[in-house]
């Protein structure tokens, strides 16, 4: 009962505080444990980029410096990318200036570990995780209703020549049981797929190598008005030590002057900013719809988190 009036509390994107605040949080954190309290993983990074400027080529990179023309305005390129099958990942290279533009910017289907590259007031943005030569199940141990299959070689989709890559993903986006596509890309043209596999997982255990096949994991868009719950984070937490919070991936603000910040309010505005993906609250106890003081920032990594009591991270 208690988990489910917390997950009710999150949904609403604050935290029940009254008179009993002591017992009250006692209960919460009782009633919280053993639950996941660490911040998701997100195919976000600020200070790198996915390569180094003059390794970015061929196919598997493009890049572009956008100075001459003032910037690129950095959701149109994420929204671009969203609906291109052969982009996985936007490297912005911010406008301290204007954050809402990307200076320089790469595009990647991939953004491997090793060939990520540090680079100060530079963000990396994914749209979806990518694995090449690997499919999410063996053909045969994909089966319904955790996987669904199809070769596309075979009507309805022989006289397409394939099934298209991008229509895939996009039917996987909007199906709440969909969560990969696996496709054996057509060589001859990639942007179908001769067959595929749709499921809701893609655990390791049950990945198949098989040369030709690519995976992609659909995350949400990134600039979408229509996600009306916050994703609970963590409580007794921020994403950075107060000091810690500076420009231009985290912004702080302190709003007792004037009567602390819609909670709510503030996790709108962070989900149609690029630059935006989390929001630590200082919740006011005398009214928990407000924040007293808060910060934004692009990314939470673990190592930066400083538990504080009253203080709770929403993913946006």
């Amino acid at each position: 009962m208690m988990r489910t009036m917390v997950t009710l509390a999150m949904r609403w994107g604050f935290l029940v505080f009254n008179d009993r605040a002591v017992g009250e949080r006692a209960l919460l954190n009782d009633a919280l444990v053993g639950a996941d309290q660490s911040v998701p993983d997100v195919s976000v990074a600020a200070g790198k980029r996915c390569y180094n400027w003059p390794d970015c080529t061929g196919s598997k990179c493009t890049r572009v410096d956008a100075r001459d023309q003032g910037g690129v305005d950095h959701t149109a390129l994420l929204e671009d990318c969203r609906k291109d099958p052969n982009c996985g990942y936007v490297s912005c290279h911010l406008d301290l200036a204007d954050t809402s533009k990307c200076q320089r910017y790469m595009t990647s289907l991939d953004c491997e570990a090793p060939d990520n590259d540090d680079e100060p007031d530079w963000v990396i943005h994914g749209q979806h995780k990518v694995a090449e030569g690997k499919r999410c199940y063996g053909w045969p141990g994909c089966t319904a209703p955790k996987c669904t299959r199809v070769d596309a070689r075979h009507p309805p989709y022989q006289h397409q020549g394939g099934a298209d890559h991008l229509q895939l993903l996009e039917e996987c986006r909007i199906d709440p049981n969909c969560g990969y596509v696996s496709c054996h890309l057509d060589l001859a043209d990639p942007s179908k797929c001769q067959r595929f596999m749709k499921s809701l997982d893609c655990d390791a255990g049950n990945n198949d190598d098989e040369p030709g096949w690519v995976i992609h994991r659909e995350f949400p868009d990134w600039v979408s008005h229509e996600q009306p719950e916050p994703l609970f984070s963590a409580v007794g937490k921020r994403c950075y030590n107060w000091p810690q919070c500076t420009g231009p991936v985290c912004t702080r603000v302190d709003a007792r002057d004037q009567g602390g910040v819609d909670h709510t309010a503030l996790l709108d505005k962070c989900r149609i900013d690029p630059i935006c993906g989390y929001v630590s609250c200082h919740v006011d106890l005398a009214d928990p719809s407000k924040c007293q003081r808060y910060m934004t920032s692009l990314d939470c990594d673990a190592h930066n988190n400083d538990d504080e009591p009253d203080w709770i991270i929403h993913a946006a």
